[in-house]
């Protein structure tokens, strides 16, 4: 819509999503020259930095997370990834795989602790496990739906 930048927070997410993923979709396929542009802008670091320090407070310490809308911080997450897929992990040219080969947070988090202690590949596994869990969750409800009304609701 027209102006929804300027709406109350939650479009302000979109808006954010919506730059971010406009950028990954510039760089998807064989869009080589597309992906060459991009490269300069937005580093792997960077990707990597926004994709896990998306809840970190101003002080650079990861906030407690029973208070965060996962769907919406994974709605933030899934951009970013999209964006590294589509011009990172995606392309054979030297210089992106260097930059995937060269990345700080990709494997093993830094030795600062708080945020920046936190890997890529350790986040994806933390919320993997959160997926499980929500699952295991809804299939509890779904039985015992199933079991006082003998049919299930959804």
């Amino acid at each position: 819509k027209d102006g929804d930048h300027s709406m109350p927070v939650r479009s302000l997410v979109k808006y954010h999503y919506g730059g971010i993923n406009l950028l990954a979709l510039c760089a998807a396929g064989k869009a080589a020259a597309n992906k060459a542009k991009i490269l300069p802008l937005v580093a792997m670091d960077t990707i990597i930095d926004s994709i896990l320090d998306c809840v970190v407070n101003a002080e650079g310490i990861r906030e407690d997370l029973a208070g965060f809308d996962f769907d919406g911080v994974h709605y933030i997450r899934s951009a970013w990834v999209k964006l590294m897929t589509n011009v990172y992990l995606s392309s054979m040219d030297t210089h992106s795989i260097t930059q995937v080969q060269g990345a700080r947070r990709m494997w093993f988090g830094d030795a600062k602790g708080d945020a920046a202690g936190a890997s890529l590949m350790g986040e994806f596994v933390i919320d993997l496990q959160r997926l499980a869990t929500r699952l295991q969750n809804l299939d509890g409800a779904r039985s015992a739906s199933f079991q006082t009304t003998g049919a299930i609701s959804l």
